[in-house]
């Protein structure tokens, strides 16, 4: 078959403009892909600067503050009540008394868990019953 040559260049026009619309869409495609993935990757991106837990408040009440380490330990304690300490089993073994009622106590303890130093250095010890 033979086709007149205005056929070949109407033919030949419409291929090109296919492909300038094929390329056209490539681009917007990559495009938006290219932007996605960097619009993932900043919002999965950790924060530069992350601030440490710290409450920052004006005024705490509590009868007894404990100071702890990253293992649980105790490290310090501060009441202003008696302090009633208790075994494993839950029995008070000793309790620890001001000689007033509104007077702080400060222990700050050892390694092992033992009071190294009071505050006042006297304090009443009164056995449990």
């Amino acid at each position: 078959m033979r086709f007149p040559i205005t056929g070949f260049q109407e033919l030949a026009s419409r291929i090109e403009m296919l492909e300038v619309s094929n390329h056209r869409w490539r681009l917007i495609t990559i495009v938006l892909l290219v932007s996605s993935i960097s619009m993932i990757l900043i919002a999965a991106k950790a924060p530069d600067r992350v601030e440490p837990s710290v409450l920052r408040v004006t005024t705490i009440e509590a009868r007894d503050i404990i100071l702890k380490d990253e293992k649980g330990n105790v490290c310090a304690r501060l009441s202003v009540l008696p302090i009633i300490e208790r075994t494993g089993n839950g029995v008070p073994v000793v309790v620890i008394q001001s000689d007033t009622k509104d007077r702080a106590v400060l222990t700050i303890y050892d390694n092992r868990g033992r009071p190294a130093w009071t505050a006042p250095p006297s304090p009443t010890l009164v056995p449990a019953r």
